[in-house]
């Protein structure tokens, strides 16, 4: 399955995923990322402090280390990013807002 990840609200220039298999929930798989890219043990996401605040910095490239490392344990064909900031897109494709 392929899955447009909008940086954005305006739907401007995905990154592009392929994923091997097709999930039924995409609402549940990204809530699942969030998890793991916020826990500062387990994540390989970057965290910083900017005026006095907390942050995480991650990208699709932290998504896709996921999928494959943490979701797809065990499957022989894994997740892959086919395009960054992409600037055609196909819109009937599934869509992740990060």
């Amino acid at each position: 399955m392929i899955i447009n990840c909008f940086y954005d609200e305006n739907e401007q220039n995905p990154d592009i995923v392929y994923i091997p298999i097709k999930i039924k929930d995409l609402n549940s798989l990204q809530e699942d990322f969030f998890k793991w890219v916020f826990d500062k043990e387990k994540s390989n996401a970057q965290f910083t402090e900017f005026e006095g605040m907390n942050g995480c910095i991650y990208g699709t490239k932290n998504f896709v280390y996921w999928l494959n490392e943490v979701y797809l344990t065990g499957d022989k064909i894994k997740a892959c990013i086919i395009e960054l900031n992409a600037s055609k897109w196909n819109s009937a494709d599934d869509k992740l807002f990060f």
